[in-house]
Parts: C-alpha cells; sequence; structure tokens
C-alpha cells in the first residue's frame, strides 16, 4: 500500500527520553502507512540535552552505575512496539575498547572510534559499577540517536532544530511553533502532533527568590550546577550554600577540583587531603535536614536486590486498588523489612528476628523490643537517620566536627557494603520508593503526607546519595577547612550587600556572606510556570494541573494515562499534544529515574505508550 498522508510531530525537547521516544516511534511505525516527519528541537544538544552535554566538565559524574543504565529495550519488557536490543552504557563502552565478553550477541553493534579516542582514558578504565562522567552518558545517549537513525524505516524522517519553542498556537488543523534559536532569530513550524519531553523545567520565582533576585549580594539561583554561573563565587571567601544533595556535591567538586586543586591519597581516616589552588571559597553549608546525603554502598558490583519479603507481597496484594492508607497499609511492611535486614545482617537468629519485627509497627515499638537483645551501640534507630540533627544546639565547629565523623561512620559502613547492617535497612528504605510510586500513582494513596513522605525523604538520601569518593572528597576539604556546617532548618535574612543564615542546631547565631547559593533543582509546578511554551498552552486552556483526589492541586499537568496526551481545561484529551518524564512527577512513577536493564523500566513503557497513542491518534 502507497503511503496515505504526511504528518509533523515535534519533539519539544530531546535528551535521553526524547531519544528513547523517537527509537519507539521507530519501531510503532510499521503500523501505519502514514509518513511521518519527526522534528527534533533542543536548544542545548540533540541527545544529551542540558544535563547530559557532551561539552561540560568531566570533573561531574553520574549518580548511576556503567551497567545500570541503557536506552534500549528488552526481550519480555511489557512495551508493545518491537523490541530493539541494544548494549547497556557499560556493554557499549567494552565493545568499544574491544572486549566482547559477556557482551550479549544482538547487543554487540558498531561503536564509535572518535568517541573512544575522546574518551579513552575513562573507557579502558571503567567497570561495571564505575560511575560514568555526565559526558561520557551524553556521548552514549548521541550514539543510541546515532544507532535509532539508522534504524529508521522508510516511513520516518528525521529534522533536526537547536532551538527553543517559545510559543504554541492553535491554528484550526495543525499547531504553529514558534521556535527561537540562541541567537534570539525566530522562525515558525507547523505541526500535527507534538511530544513535550522538556526535563527539568524551572517554576516561576518565588517571593524569596524575587527578593533575593534584588538583593545587593551575589545570589547563585537553584538550577543545573553546569549551568549556574560558578565563575561569579569569589575565592578566599565564606560563601552560604542552601542544600546538601546532589547539587552540593557537584557544586562542590566545580569550586574546588575545577579550580585546579587536588585530592591526594592519604593514610588519613577519609584516604584523602585536599591540596588548594588557593582560589576556593569556604563554603558554609546548611539543608532542611543539615546533613550530606550518604556515601553509596561499595558492593564492588551491580547492587544486589534489597530484603523487602512483606512490602512486595503487600504491594502485589494491593496492586489495582484506590483509595490505600499507605501508613498502616504499606509502611508497616517496609519499616519491618528494613529492622529485619539490620539485625539479620547483624547475625541475630532469623526465627528470633521475625519473631519481634512482625509484632510491631512502629519504630519506637521496635527499638524499644531490640533494646533487649542488643546493645545501644550496635542498634537501629531510624528516627535518627531520618533526623539526625534533632535535639542538637551547639556551635559550628562542634557540629562541623559531629557531621565530619558521621561522614567516617557512613564511609566504613559504605566500604562494608553487604555485611553493614545499616546500610543494608537504608537499601529498604530506598528501594521502596519505586514500587511505592509505582502503587500510589496517580492518586491512589489516601495522603501524600505520613511516612511516604519519610520513604521519599530518607529513601533519597541514603539511595540516591554520591559515589563513596565524593564524601571521602568532603571530609578532606573538611579537614582543609573548606566547609563547615550550619545545621537544619535553616532562615534566611537578606542584608545590605550580602545575606544571613542561621540555625536552631547552632543556636541561631547568624552567619554572614556576600555570596549565596542554591544548590538545588526546582521540581517542575505546572500552576506558575516560568518556560514560555508551558505558559501559552495553559494559557490557551489545553492543558490543567492535576487535582489529588482531595481537591489539591498538584505540580504537575493532568494527562490521559493510556495516551499521555494533555487534559484540556475543558477535561477532554488534547487532541495534539502529548507529554512525558520529569514534569509528569505527580502523575507517573519513577519519572527521573534512567531505565535499568532487566527491571522492564518505567522509563522506556512511558517512551512506549506514547509512542503508540502517538501513531494511534494519526
Amino acid at each position: 500500500m502507497g503511503l496515505i498522508s504526511e504528518f509533523h510531530v515535534a519533539f519539544v525537547g530531546v535528551g535521553p527520553r526524547g531519544i528513547s521516544t523517537l527509537e519507539r516511534l521507530a519501531a510503532h511505525a510499521e503500523r501505519t502507512d502514514h509518513h511521518l516527519t519527526v522534528h527534533l528541537i533542543d536548544d542545548t544538544e540533540i541527545g544529551p540535552g542540558a544535563i547530559w552535554r557532551t561539552d561540560q566538565t568531566r570533573t561531574l559524574c553520574m549518580n548511576t552505575l556503567a551497567h545500570g543504565v541503557t536506552l534500549f529495550t528488552e526481550p519480555g519488557s511489557s512495551v508493545s512496539g518491537a523490541v530493539q536490543p541494544g548494549p547497556t552504557l557499560y556493554e557499549w563502552a567494552k565493545l568499544m575498547r574491544g572486549d566482547l565478553d559477556e557482551v550479549p550477541a544482538d547487543h554487540r553493534l558498531a561503536v564509535s572510534k572518535k568517541t573512544y579516542e575522546e574518551f579513552k582514558e575513562e573507557i579502558d578504565g571503567l567497570v561495571e559499577h564505575s560511575h560514568p562522567t555526565r559526558a561520557l552518558y551524553g556521548a552514549y545517549i548521541s550514539w543510541v540517536y546515532s544507532v535509532v537513525r539508522e534504524r529508521l524505516p522508510e516511513n520516518l524522517t528525521v529534522v533536526e532544530h537547536l532551538a527553543r519553542v517559545t510559543d504554541l498556537v492553535d491554528r484550526g488543523d495543525y499547531d504553529e511553533l514558534t521556535l527561537t534559536d540562541s541567537a534570539g532569530a525566530t522562525s515558525t513550524l507547523q505541526v500535527d502532533r507534538s511530544v513535550l519531553a522538556l526535563g527539568w523545567l524551572q517554576p516561576a520565582a518565588t517571593a524569596e527568590e524575587e527578593a533575593l533576585a534584588a538583593s545587593t549580594g551575589t545570589w547563585v539561583r537553584p538550577g543545573n550546577p553546569v549551568e549556574q554561573p560558578l565563575d561569579e563565587v569569589p575565592a578566599g571567601e565564606d560563601v552560604l550554600v542552601r542544600g546538601l544533595g546532589m547539587g552540593f556535591f557537584d557544586i562542590m567538586a566545580m569550586l574546588t577540583l575545577d579550580r585546579g586543586g587536588r585530592f591526594v591519597p592519604s593514610d588519613n581516616e577519609a584516604g584523602l587531603i585536599y591540596e588548594p589552588s588557593g582560589r576556593e571559597p569556604r563554603l558554609i553549608v546548611t539543608s532542611g535536614r543539615g546533613w550530606p546525603y550518604l556515601a553509596k554502598p561499595q558492593y564492588g558490583s551491580m547492587p544486589p536486590a534489597a530484603h523487602m519479603p512483606r512490602t512486595r507481597a503487600a504491594i502485589a496484594e494491593l496492586s489495582g486498588r484506590s483509595d490505600i492508607d499507605y501508613d498502616t497499609e504499606v509502611w508497616t511492611h517496609v519499616l519491618r523489612d528494613a529492622y529485619e535486614a539490620y539485625y539479620l545482617t547483624l547475625g541475630l537468629d532469623a526465627e528470633t528476628v521475625a519473631g519481634v519485627v512482625d509484632k510491631h509497627s512502629t519504630i519506637d515499638e521496635l527499638n524499644a523490643a531490640f533494646a533487649e537483645l542488643v546493645p545501644d551501640t550496635e542498634r537501629l534507630d531510624l528516627n535518627h537517620e531520618a533526623a539526625p540533627l534533632a535535639g542538637v544546639a551547639t556551635d559550628i565547629d562542634s557540629l562541623t566536627a559531629l557531621v565530619r565523623q558521621g561522614l567516617i561512620d557512613d564511609l566504613a559502613d559504605s566500604a562494608a557494603a553487604s555485611e553493614s547492617p545499616r546500610k543494608q535497612a537504608l537499601a529498604v528504605i530506598g528501594a521502596a520508593r519505586k514500587p511505592s510510586s509505582l502503587l500510589g500513582t496517580p492518586g491512589r494513596f489516601r495522603t501524600r503526607n505520613g511516612y511516604l513522605r519519610l520513604v521519599q525523604r530518607l529513601g533519597q538520601m541514603a539511595g540516591s546519595g554520591p559515589p563513596a569518593f565524593r564524601n571521602e572528597q568532603l571530609v578532606a576539604l573538611i579537614d582543609a577547612g573548606l566547609v563547615r556546617f550550619l545545621g537544619a532548618s535553616p532562615s534566611l535574612e537578606i542584608v545590605d550587600g550580602g545575606y544571613r543564615v542561621s540555625s536552631p542546631t547552632t543556636q541561631n547565631e547568624p552567619v554572614f556572606a556576600t555570596t549565596l547559593i542554591d544548590a538545588w533543582l526546582h521540581d517542575s509546578d505546572s500552576r506558575r510556570p516560568a518556560d514560555s511554551l508551558i505558559t501559552a498552552i495553559r494559557a490557551a486552556g489545553r492543558s490543567r494541573p492535576y487535582v489529588y483526589p482531595d481537591d489539591t492541586a498538584s505540580g504537575s499537568p493532568e494527562i490521559e494515562q493510556a495516551t499521555g496526551r494533555l487534559i484540556t481545561a475543558a477535561g477532554t484529551p488534547d487532541e495534539r499534544i502529548f507529554a512525558e518524564g520529569i514534569p509528569l512527577h505527580d502523575v507517573r512513577p519513577d519519572t527521573t529515574s534512567s531505565p535499568l536493564p532487566g527491571t522492564d523500566p518505567a522509563f522506556l513503557q512511558e517512551t512506549d505508550l506514547v509512542a503508540g497513542a502517538l501513531v494511534d491518534t494519526l
């Protein structure tokens, strides 16, 4: 049969999710006789996007392991389009260095000699549990894109646009996009469908951020660290930092290693000393919890599955239900699994441990029960893990010493890995995030607070922390006098020429600096968009926020779950606009995780669903 008609499809934002959607669209295109011209639109780099751009500093690494990410579907995946196998990032690196051992035959695709030469030192040293640089992952995404283009069917053509979509207007039978390039030049594009894969979207400024922007000090606003103006941060001065998650560790590395400093092996507790360049600032750091993210366990391989028999059984039983009470129907099982994992690893008898955990349903009850069996110094207390500075009132130097010792202890647990009771307990909390998200999205839990929030926050700190070497570097910087800690629950005062920050942990003693860095990325929030495209779509009534069953508006747009199409203000699916990925964090589960091989990842299920629905609506 000949081609029936021509359709133009815009992919707005083409990072890894956009490339995966293109790959899935190619797999579904065989089901249509139409010709599709796909316009790939990104203002940074087609494939890597802003986060994984290939020209960024090699100082920054992934938070994922080399053998723990793929952009290819696998046999047994629950995708409806044809499976197109390919290598994981680690297997791709092995192919480049000519090592075919344990690379499946259908993963042995042609690779780029130029990429190997560009990243040779890193690729030659890569093992399955390495944390690749973000630039190398960007190169992997670019290579996957090249593979996808080679595999395109005859009825699918790709056109690239290095620009940003700044407006979208309904012209009746089609949408007209306005594209703005880096020079400010604009052009228009007529499309029949649009797929929004926009990644981390900054929301409009809060009242505090508007005041900070108008301040006379130097404020580094939240954002992607490689895009933050860290060159404005002065050397040799105190600098306030809010945030102790991954953004902090990135900024810490960029303000030291990228300014000429060196970490040198040592026989001290951290295993490192820091040799400064003299261009570093002195960081005074605070956050809501006041404690740095924890180091990942050093398994020397891909991590084993967490001990979650009760949690998995409970979630399987609840699957398909709505109006779920997370605190009583899920959290109790997560808690029992965590305590059981801890005490089994500690060496207690399995029957004894099970007998204790199955009789109790709160942290306090479990703490009291195990107090009769285990000395204080060997017990687990999840209350302390969740709020390590609760009740602490001291000075900055004493707090810094306390945090330093906590980092040293955590690094010892990281090195012990599967033999660390604490890391095995926290692994349960970290691993509980994804199945909890899958179970509860969208709007199936009675409340989003309570223990669900504890699992998300503690699980993030414990399960998505930095590689251990970053925490070792942090200790070395503490020892060099370049990092100190202010405490939890900070308060900010904007003053002439700078900022004062205080914390009850350090008895509300204010600290002044002329520079303040906010070390995090905002969650996207469709209720207060800063992006002109999202503003235009919402103003035209072509999207609306998802509303939870308790009538609270979420930060994500509502979508038709079966297709990914935006829901309009009138409550009907938009005929032409699809959305996917990170901005849908309140309506789709697990939107930020990279696709993990062998897990039928939600990432690839979503891109396949959107691609299939797009073809079905032509």
